[in-house]
């Protein structure tokens, strides 16, 4: 992805900034840009939600669409729980398989001691959905298709972001937060640099229509030494289907991903057959998958401290991205 992506594709535009001022910029309109940009504005905040993508239906690909429980407090609070549930996300609950045996779907338990549960729903669906919900969030201004060019300075101080291509101009606000995903552009640009170490495991993922499972209705794994298995039912009639392993049995899935996708998962105990179901394209095989540790250098701690001095909370930058092999981890670098 790259930082210097233009407008010239003449994205659609929600509010009309005014001299490009704003409380809050957002960077990246994936699910943590929007989810961020829609809580600030309903905190009556002026918020800039600037993507470099143009397409309003873009979305992750590399992803097992399953949203833990944890998560329903802040999805019922954004208003995106019932929308959710009307584009046919699935009440998940999860069934484990370990050499003991099944655990069993077992709910947790939420603060009034009722059955907690998050919701399984393919990305394709979700990210549209949260991303138009956001743009008509009053206060919430959209600028697709323009990518960071540059930070902008103030005194030395970063305040605002430069936009490149046919609408490029300054944005400035005293919180940026960077939600650009995993190789963060603006964390690059700010001098935060990611330390990577080899990821000794590999997945490969494929999507099917019509997995009868053997076993109750919810999602469910299989954790067997050094593999592990997933099925996640989602929206639309269609299954998830993820297995992970460590690299000595990469070799297998080189020739054929999908065919050793379904001879994996079929040693599986009680795992559903899929030679009856219908593939939904080939088989995403993951084998290089970096783990980040993010660690600010030596420049952007510099940056952060005179910040504080300077400013104090005046001028601030946050840095939101996806890191580890979880890929859900986040690292923020703010003052104080």
């Amino acid at each position: 992805m790259s930082n210097t992506q233009t407008c010239d594709t003449g994205p659609p535009l929600s509010g009309s900034p005014t001299n490009g001022r704003f409380d809050v910029l957002v960077i990246g309109a994936g699910l943590a840009g929007c989810t961020a940009a829609r809580l600030f504005a309903l905190h009556d905040l002026r918020v800039a939600l600037i993507e470099h993508r143009a397409d309003m239906t873009a979305f992750k690909q590399l992803c097992t669409h399953f949203i833990q429980a944890s998560a329903t407090p802040t999805l019922r609070h954004l208003g995106l729980d019932r929308l959710i549930e009307d584009a046919g996300g699935v009440r998940n609950g999860l069934d484990i398989w370990t050499r003991y045996g099944w655990t069993g779907d077992v709910a947790p338990l939420d603060e009034n001691g009722e059955p907690a549960f998050g919701y399984n729903i393919q990305r394709r669906t979700l990210d549209p959905i949260l991303r138009r919900l956001t743009m008509d969030t009053p206060g919430v201004t959209t600028l697709f298709g323009c990518g960071v060019r540059s930070l902008v300075k103030q005194d030395g101080i970063v305040s605002g972001v430069d936009l490149g291509g046919s609408r490029a101009g300054v944005v400035s606000a005293p919180l940026i937060v960077g939600a650009d995903g995993r190789s963060s552009p603006l964390a690059t640009l700010v001098g935060i640099k990611p330390a990577s170490s080899e990821n000794s495991r590999f997945g490969a993922f494929r999507a099917y229509r019509g997995v009868a499972l053997r076993r109750g209705t919810c999602s469910q794994m299989w954790l067997r030494g050094p593999e592990t298995g997933y099925v996640f039912p989602n929206d639309n009639g269609v299954t998830v289907i993820a297995y992970m392993a460590t690299k000595d049995k990469l070799d297998g899935f080189r020739a054929n991903p999908d065919e050793a996708l379904e001879r994996s998962m079929a040693g599986f105990p009680d795992a559903p057959d899929l030679a009856s179901a219908e593939p939904l394209g080939s088989a995403l095989l993951v084998k290089d998958y970096l783990n980040f540790r993010v660690v600010p250098a030596k420049a952007a701690q510099r940056e952060l401290k005179r910040s504080a001095a300077q400013g104090g909370l005046r001028h601030r930058l946050m840095c939101v991205a996806t890191r580890s092999s979880r890929r859900r981890a986040r690292f923020q670098t703010r003052s104080s």
